[in-house]
């Protein structure tokens, strides 16, 4: 075959997007005409767009010395010294990378893209005077081009030319009026000018989004300023709320809307602001939801008002009220990808799971950017996984990915102490992460953690100073725990909870280790198949020490577990999953002397051991919600004593257990559900990394503080793992 039909088979490959095919072609062409210009420029092509920039340089280095040593290059070839001078800025090589977009603007001074990329490199070179230069070559070449004029009023912004900057970055929004970057630039250049009325409008709207803080700082002090200038301007006060918000500056946004609505007490804006910064950041959602509804009755139209109170309902366990207020904000937004995403979410939180789907999949409907289309995705998964769909979800959780390869919750403050790189696998059960991360010094990156998925291990340890391992049952996923430990490896990084450490966490592994210990008591525990549970004479074979206790494994929060005191209660619990494995215990009777149940919570994070909750009940089976503790007054404040003051029921030799127990299981972060024996004995009922921190107490606020000293121990233990490294 000649070099020209090779080379037209590769052209129709490339086209095709087969690349390992075009590329062997182009090789090939190359055996027959070593000099061939156009398969040396494709594979530097190719090259690049598989990322391997260094190949590219090679390929497009040989192909611009053939080109000079023919001496007859034309306009048309400038194409070629713009991918080599890209792919010499993708290696770092910057001063050759100028020198080669010069070389193609010799042979085609009317090539815009040309001059972009060389006032690109000029700027990254520390040379912004030429950078400018060359921007306004590119725009006298494309006019109105919103990224030209964008980047040519940044630069001159940099360079002190203010005017200039205004000037281009209102050219941009007379385009483009919803462009954020534009919006913020043209904001901070009026702030520089001292004029910050003006600015209000821009900023406001670019408030939503973290840009360089400086800059938000230069904002904040012209803000201050102009106040100074005009103390009764409430919209001055507003927006300096707004700046300090983005500053994570919250008592200073607070104190400057509250200001605001005392010169203008319906002020939407400050309305609106003030509620979500109670809700959010400051965990007062009623206090929220009381400013929101101030602004539903002075501007009814208000959409975002919906949202917000339903946001705030959410919060507050409501999710009726909430549906209702979301149902307004779709009425009055109807084309809103983000109330589709909220009602399908408390849809989710009422129990109305198959209602939900349908919301999501009209959430993907509307364009709703990127992160929200993410969210959707990843809801979808979750709600499918509940119904039992798992291929369905599978194939969301990759759209997801495909999207995102991390969601990213930010820090409550700026600058991040550091980043998390928190792993989740939502086909396993895994560690409730989500109350031990919001409002937290530190920034998380979410992972989701799928088999067979390839991921990019060079760019998660980018994002992480630590690893975060969610992935935590045993009974319910024991095949993700390889999957996660194999990529957790790879990154080199601090890990707090590692994948192979779970493995020693089932419950009968727990009772083995735990059985030992001075002044503790586990319950014996044996795992059995369904089927042999089901056996005619299983029963009478385990009854003869009277009731027992069985449970499905991989199951958690009393479901599917019940006390076993007669062969029909067997029967009736395991037919409901027969292909399940089942944990028999052993039923320890730790009634208190008044006859209640006493079942304490525990969190060990690190060196720390703190008490989390007392759940009361009349029945066995005791959970903190299935109690009656939310009218029993006596129940509350015994609880509140407790968790005051836990060594007033927890004595040394129970310490001393709960430290032994942590040092046998050897996880970072974990709970431990135990009672207390009529002798004093501590029984232990469960120890893994599976439980719950709730982020609001609802009724039980006296909990509050006690919660946030678990949150504030668990950030202290990732900055200890990333200061040993």
């Amino acid at each position: 075959m000649t070099a020209h039909a090779l080379l037209e088979d590769a052209f129709a490959h490339h086209r095709a997007g087969r690349l390992d095919q075009a590329e062997a072609l182009y090789r090939a062409v190359l055996l027959h005409d070593p000099d061939n210009l156009n398969s040396m420029q494709l594979l530097g092509a190719i090259a690049s767009d598989t990322s391997r920039h260094a190949d590219a340089v090679i390929w497009l280095d040989r192909a611009a010395a053939a080109l000079q040593a023919r001496g007859t290059a034309v306009a048309q070839h400038a194409a070629l010294y713009y991918n080599w001078g890209n792919a010499l800025i993708a290696v770092g090589r910057t001063a050759e990378a100028i020198e080669a977009y010069r070389m193609g603007l010799a042979l085609d001074p009317a090539m815009p893209a040309l001059w972009a990329r060389l006032a690109a490199a000029l700027l990254q070179a520390g040379n912004p005077v030429e950078a400018a230069a060359a921007y306004e070559a590119a725009l006298k070449l494309k006019p109105g081009q919103t990224d030209l004029l964008l980047m040519l009023g940044t630069v001159n912004a940099g360079l002190g030319r203010q005017e200039a900057a205004v000037d281009l970055f209102c050219r941009v929004l007379s385009v483009e009026p919803g462009n954020t970057e534009a919006q913020r630039a043209l904001g901070l250049a009026l702030v520089s000018l001292d004029r910050p009325p003006e600015a209000i409008e821009p900023l406001a709207a670019a408030c939503r989004f973290r840009f360089s803080m400086q800059q938000w700082d230069v904002a904040a002090a012209r803000f201050a300023r102009s106040m100074e200038l005009h103390p009764g301007d409430a919209e001055t006060h507003w927006m300096l709320g707004r700046v300090e918000e983005v500053r994570c500056n919250f008592d200073a946004a607070e104190a400057a809307y509250r200001q605001a609505l005392e010169l203008a007490p319906d002020l939407p804006a400050a309305l609106f602001d003030l509620g979500t910064l109670l809700y959010r950041e400051r965990e007062q959602p009623a206090d929220g939801l009381a400013l929101f509804d101030r602004l539903a009755a002075v501007a009814p139209g208000h959409a975002g008002v919906y949202c917000a109170r339903g946001n705030a309902l959410r919060v507050m366990h409501q999710p009726e009220q909430a549906l209702a207020s979301y149902e307004r904000y779709l009425a009055l937004a109807p084309d809103s990808a983000l109330a589709y995403l909220r009602l399908g979410e408390t849809l989710v939180e009422a129990g109305r799971t198959e209602a939900a789907i349908g919301y999501f999949m009209r959430c993907l409907e509307f364009d709703g950017g990127k992160n929200l289309a993410y969210l959707a995705h990843v809801d979808l998964g979750h709600a499918l996984l509940k119904l039992h769909r798992v291929s369905e979800g599978v194939a969301h959780y990759r759209l997801a990915l495909e999207l995102e390869p991390l969601a990213t919750h930010k820090a409550a403050k700026i600058p991040a102490d550091f980043a998390a790189l928190l792993v989740v696998a939502p086909t396993a059960y895994n560690t409730p992460y989500e109350h031990l991360t919001v409002r937290a010094p530190f920034e998380s990156h979410i992972l989701l953690l799928l088999p067979d998925q390839s991921y990019d291990a060079a760019f998660l340890a980018s994002r992480a100073d630590v690893v975060v391992n969610l992935v935590s049952d045993i009974d319910h996923d024991e095949g993700m725990l390889p999957v996660a430990a194999a990529l957790i490896d790879r990154l080199g990084k601090p890990v707090i909870n590692h994948p192979n450490r779970i493995h020693a966490t089932d419950r009968a592994s727990i009772a083995t280790l735990v059985s030992g210990i001075a002044s503790c008591r586990v319950a014996r525990v044996e795992r059995q198949p369904g089927a042999a549970l089901l056996a005619p004479d299983f029963y009478a074979r385990h009854a003869a020490s009277g009731p027992f206790l069985a449970r499905l494994a991989g199951c958690h929060g009393g479901d599917d577990f019940e006390r076993i005191e007669s062969a029909d209660d067997l029967r009736h619990l395991v037919s409901r999953e027969p292909e399940g494995d089942y944990f028999l215990i052993e039923y320890l009777d730790y009634r208190s002397p008044d006859g209640y149940f006493r079942k304490y919570r525990f969190f060990v994070l690190d060196e720390a051991i703190l008490p989390y909750h007392l759940a009361i009940g009349d029945d066995w089976k005791v959970h903190h919600y299935r109690t009656d503790m939310a009218n029993q007054v006596w129940m509350r404040q015994e609880e509140e004593a407790f968790l005051h003051a836990p060594e007033a029921v927890f004595g040394p030799r129970h310490f001393a257990a709960l430290r032994a127990i942590r040092e046998a299981i050897g996880l970072d972060f974990f709970g431990v559900d135990c009672g207390l024996g009529r002798d004093g004995t501590l029984i232990v009922f469960e120890a893994n990394a599976t439980m719950l921190v709730h982020a609001d107490s609802g009724d039980f606020s006296y909990k509050n503080p006690y919660v946030q000293n678990i949150k504030t121990a668990f950030a202290a233990m990732l900055a200890k793992a990333v200061r040993g490294r």
